[in-house]
């Protein structure tokens, strides 16, 4: 009885290996926001005022979560960019019936820290004309937790 010829080589199981590890990478770079941190200099001034006024508050703020009823569409447009992202493995029944936290992905939170000269006033007096023209207009769409002090990483 003839051996089988096998399909499968050590050469064949390294390059498989080798596709599979570039390829959780990439999902794993995708899940973090780094496609998007790296283009946000294309991507900022493009943004509506609303939706830019939400980004400067959350960095103002220095909380990358917010709050807000999923069902009022608020918040989807900055969901569909990639600047915020709903929870992983909540049912849509639960979305449009509760508030619901949304993240800004951890490496665009980070790319906006680390520019925030970019993104946001100068002045302390533009930042605090800023920040109470944001508490205003999104009082009743979202709600962020505020910390104390400094900015918050994550």
């Amino acid at each position: 009885m003839a051996k089988r010829p096998t399909l499968w080589n050590r050469a064949d199981g390294e390059r498989y290996r080798a596709e599979a590890e570039r390829a959780a990478a990439g999902q794993i770079a995708r899940r973090d926001g780094v496609p998007i941190a790296e283009s946000l200099d294309e991507i900022w001034p493009r943004l509506p005022p609303a939706e830019r006024l939400v980004m400067e508050y959350l960095l103002l703020v220095g909380s990358p979560t917010v709050v807000s009823l999923h069902n009022d569409g608020f918040l989807d447009p900055l969901v569909d960019k990639g600047l915020l992202q709903k929870p992983i493995g909540v049912a849509s029944v639960f979305l449009n019936y509760h508030d619901t936290t949304y993240d800004v992905p951890p490496a665009v939170w980070t790319a906006l820290n680390a520019n925030r000269a970019r993104f946001l006033p100068a002045t302390p007096e533009e930042l605090e004309r800023l920040r109470a023209r944001a508490r205003e207009r999104l009082k009743d769409e979202i709600r962020v937790f505020e910390p104390r002090t400094g900015s918050a990483g994550r």
